[in-house]
């Protein structure tokens, strides 16, 4: 059975941990392997990665896929992730072996948030310094946000066009205001600034959807970022029922998607 290989997204603090600040969460992919363990299947994830180009961080992947033998990949990707994957189908080790790539909350065609962060701390000073407080510099991190300006992906999509032999597939998600949780609904009005009568553009409170689009493109899903690897901070239970139903059909689809290519 062809392997489930997940790139998780960014990860500043150069480890493979969902981290808030000083709040941490475990493993970014233990949620949604455990939602593939319960349907039958799980994840190989390659480790060591998240902070880097997309190409640096494929050539990692890629040595950690070459030491499984005679093994097939469908390379599932989470938001940076994705650009990952994507460097991934264009390695000549790989030919071959790699059967489609799937791909959700993405920035196929710009990351606004990287433009935001190599500025915040001059826009805003005060809440800056109340992230280095509580130890999340932003002014340290500036040279992994440069790498996914909407200007450096660009460069990285002239360079990674689509396999013409490999399927790749977008799962686009996007959540209303009050669909987010506290996280993403605190940092809201900072992520996606807007000018007086403007509305902002649909997103799941990180990427905006219309960046979201590469291959196929499915859904939509209702499913803010963190949601769509099944780490569901939304404070009210509705809230979070709703996102966790979304999250598992969000599942069953990438199930759907790998089956499919394997009976073709």
């Amino acid at each position: 059975m062809t392997k489930l290989v997940f790139m998780h997204g960014l990860n500043t603090f150069k480890d493979d941990d969902l981290h808030l600040g000083p709040l941490r969460f475990g493993p970014m992919d233990s949620q949604l392997n455990r939602a593939l363990m319960a349907r039958g299947r799980s994840l190989f994830s390659p480790v060591g990665i998240g902070a880097g180009s997309p190409v640096e961080q494929a050539t990692l992947v890629c040595s950690q896929l070459l030491a499984l033998k005679d093994e097939t990949f469908y390379l599932l990707g989470h938001s940076i992730g994705g650009l990952v994957a994507r460097a991934l189908a264009h390695r000549p080790e790989l030919k071959g072996r790699i059967k489609g790539v799937i791909t959700f909350g993405t920035p196929h065609h710009g990351a606004n948030v990287a433009e935001l962060g190599l500025t915040f701390a001059d826009r805003h000073p005060h809440l800056n310094r109340a992230l280095s407080a509580s130890g999340y510099k932003t002014t340290a991190r500036k040279d992994i946000y440069a790498q996914f300006t909407c200007e450096r992906i660009e460069d990285f999509n002239r360079l990674h066009p689509q396999p013409s032999d490999i399927p790749h597939f977008s799962l686009i998600c996007e959540a209303r205001a009050n669909q987010l949780g506290w996280p993403l609904r605190l940092s809201y009005r900072y992520l996606h600034p807007r000018s007086p009568g403007e509305n902002r553009p649909a997103s799941d409170g990180f990427i905006w959807s219309s960046a979201q689009h590469y291959g196929k493109s499915l859904g939509p899903f209702a499913l803010d970022h963190f949601a769509e690897t099944g780490f569901f901070f939304q404070l009210s239970q509705v809230r979070r029922i709703e996102a966790e139903k979304e999250f598992n059909r969000m599942v069953d689809v990438i199930l759907d998607l790998t089956a499919s290519q394997e009976g073709a």
